[in-house]
């Protein structure tokens, strides 16, 4: 590259905040991602997890095994041993025969239950679900790398939502003169530009144009307007049909439908995986989500796929970037293990058993969601291990719970880039996970302030069916890293996903919660 001019690269320099020392807003002093023992946390298959969150689906049990692994051999040796263990029925999930899913008899809708309800509930084999003993045994065996219960994993969004369907338009603004010696900020003619904070260039003061917590996206798009030739797969609820600020022939990438049919709470005219990722609208709700509704659509828009410089709407972080839709969590933004650890195979491009490849794999997975457990859960650290072999980079939200992201998964896993929430301000807000494993911290969000006093509350607007929305959490600052990756890997094809991870951190803005 020229040394001439700088590139995204370098105009990365104020683009999102370091996390390296990232700590609690409201007690600095906790600068570790150690978990306080509470009443809240149970010891369950040998993990410690939060009764309230850790939730799981009662009737199956996920096996990651080496390849030519007999997972029936282990089940048969096991219940001769033991004959009062149920028999599961085994499925092999991947082509390679190395991830597979045991379900049990008493399958059915609404099998789901907290830790604490099976722990009351006395022997679960005496109910026809697998034993802790079962687990163990099959865990222990020669050829098994990881063996779990499958279990529910929600999104990763604050429960604060400020819903606004069809936002008016606004003025466009004039943009402000740039500095000398660098390229101009480059900004885009969308209508609800100067409503889009987070996008704008990061200055000590509130304009039209500058806010002291946005991320200098103006000068990404300078270096690199185009990303037409990367894609980002977003694991997530799906995604709207006919949004006027969505070119679908342009924008979406062909993506599939993973959310098992048990756990399917919209009537969305299949039963089961399929290959259509789209959000059901809200009449086809068989549930009360309690106000959950478009999250993909939302994540999907920061990241990319609302139409950027078309005078109408919003504007995206990755120009033109392509977005794929892994649907894997349901209408009420919650999902299994299982779908959600084949739905990050099949963005990757690695076969599953009875569906068909992804003819386009992603270069970037978004995952805006999240379960409570401390540790990685070893059924997707290993997912990711195969991931990352394939040069992908996967972007995890950090998680809204106020507490240590070491509790909180995929963000506290390896071979992910984790990503706290900060305000207008800058500041982490009081919702956002924190951590020394923490990478990087980027606008979330916040509906509860208005630091620029325009009357707005200061969430982050993006896509809902048939118009725009404000939400917060650190689902909405996954995707905007999403995009800024998206963006260097448009510019310099050549980088790797360690590359990107490395580029985006280094540039970043020092920053902790203090500031």
């Amino acid at each position: 590259m020229s040394s001439k001019a700088p590139t995204i690269a370098t105009a990365l320099a104020t683009v999102f905040l370091a996390a390296s020392s990232l700590t609690s807003p409201t007690a600095l002093a906790q600068s570790n991602d150690t978990a306080q023992p509470s009443a809240n946390r149970v010891t369950f298959d040998g993990r410690t997890v939060t009764r309230e969150n850790a939730k799981f689906v009662s009737n199956e049990v996920l096996i990651q095994t080496d390849p030519g692994t007999d997972v029936v051999d282990l089940i048969n040796n096991f219940i001769q041993d033991s004959p009062s263990e149920p028999r599961p029925t085994v499925r092999k999930l991947t082509a390679n025969g190395t991830f597979f899913s045991l379900s049990y008899p008493t399958a059915g809708a609404n099998t789901t239950g907290t830790v604490q309800q099976l722990m009351t509930e006395g022997d679960p084999a005496a109910a026809g679900l697998p034993s802790t003993r079962l687990l163990s045994s099959i865990a222990s065996a020669s050829g098994v790398r990881a063996a779990s219960r499958n279990y529910i994993v929600r999104i990763a969004q604050s429960d604060d939502i400020n819903s606004i369907i069809g936002v008016p338009d606004q003025p466009t603004s004039t943009p402000e003169t740039p500095s000398s010696g660098k390229r101009a900020p480059v900004y885009p003619n969308d209508k609800n530009y100067r409503d889009l904070w987070h996008l704008k260039m990061n200055a000590p003061g509130y304009s039209d144009t500058t806010a002291p917590g946005a991320s200098n996206f103006p000068l990404q798009w300078a270096y690199t307007p185009d990303a037409s030739k990367v894609i980002i797969a977003v694991l997530d609820t799906g995604i709207v049909t006919n949004h006027p600020d969505i070119d679908y022939t342009r924008a979406v990438e062909p993506g599939f439908d993973f959310v098992s049919a048990d756990l399917e709470t919209s009537d969305d005219g299949t039963v089961g995986y399929d290959a259509d990722p789209t959000d059901p609208p809200e009449s086809a709700l068989k549930v009360d989500c309690g106000g959950n509704g478009w999250h993909g659509s939302h994540v999907a828009g920061i990241a990319g796929a609302a139409t950027t410089n078309n005078e109408s709407g919003i504007a995206g972080g990755a120009w033109n970037v392509k977005v794929q839709s892994v649907r894997v969590l349901n209408k009420c933004g919650s999902g299994s293990l299982r779908d959600i650890v084949v739905g990050m195979y099949w963005s990757a491009g690695i076969s599953l058993s009875g569906i068909p490849d992804n003819p386009n794999p992603a270069h970037i997975i978004n995952m805006s969601l999240g379960v409570s457990t401390p540790g990685c859960p070893a059924i997707m650290g290993l997912a990711l291990e195969e991931i990352a072999k394939k040069d992908i980079l996967v972007v995890a939200a950090a998680g809204n719970e106020g507490s240590p992201v070491s509790n909180s998964a995929p963000a506290n896993c390896n071979d992910v880039l984790s990503v706290a929430a900060s305000d207008q301000r800058g500041h982490l807000t009081s919702y956002s996970n924190f951590g020394s494993i923490i990478d990087i911290m980027a606008p979330g969000g916040d509906t509860g302030r208005d630091d620029d006093g325009n009357g707005t509350n200061d969430g982050i607007l993006s896509l809902v069916d048939k118009g725009y929305a404000r939400y917060n959490g650190t689902s909405m600052a996954a995707p905007l890293v999403s995009a800024a990756a998206a963006l260097l890997k448009a510019e310099n094809p050549a980088l790797t996903a360690p590359q990107i991870r490395r580029l985006l951190k280094e540039n970043a803005i020092p920053r902790n919660a203090e500031h």
